[in-house]
């Protein structure tokens, strides 16, 4: 993010880009996109659920695709030398990188969260499944539950004190 903040910044501001520090952060992002990508694998692995990633659907699509983006294609690109030292290389990167990312929040908030494979769960991210359901239904004490908040009891005995 710092790297594609940086570029933004100096177009639009019409400043000097720094090179030398983004090529060290490009550096760096190898060695932090590598330990991600072991540690994203080791995740699925210990919880039993890699096999999933080779079953097709929609899920499948969108965490390969996420893949795809955060990891394989900025990996291969920063692995070029011709690539991490140059301001539009590093630029491609951290794009893919943040596209990747944005992948992976937009799967697990929003478009599919490995529907097939979970139970819903009801949180923040997940208000799009619970606003319908509840406006269709007209229940608002339902509202009240999914987000554990307790209804004001008011003692009318208090209130006239």
């Amino acid at each position: 993010m710092t790297i594609f903040e940086s570029s933004m910044s100096a177009k639009h501001f019409g400043r000097q880009l720094e090179l030398p520090i983004l090529q060290e952060l490009g550096r760096g992002l190898v060695v932090v996109l590598s330990v991600y990508g072991i540690l994203r694998f080791e995740d699925l692995l210990h919880r039993g659920v890699l096999r999933l990633t080779l079953q097709p659907g929609y899920e499948m699509y969108l965490f390969w695709l996420e893949i795809l983006l955060s990891l394989v294609a900025p990996l291969l690109l920063l692995s070029r030398k011709k690539v991490r030292t140059s301001a539009q290389g590093l630029y491609l990167a951290a794009v893919l990188v943040v596209l990747g990312f944005i992948t992976n929040r937009q799967k697990g908030c929003s478009f599919s969260g490995m529907i097939r494979y979970s139970v819903p769960s009801e949180d923040w991210c997940n208000v799009d499944r619970i606003t319908p359901r509840m406006t269709n239904q007209g229940r608002p004490h339902d509202l009240e539950r999914l987000l554990q908040i307790e209804p004001l009891q008011h003692d009318r005995r208090k209130l006239k004190r």
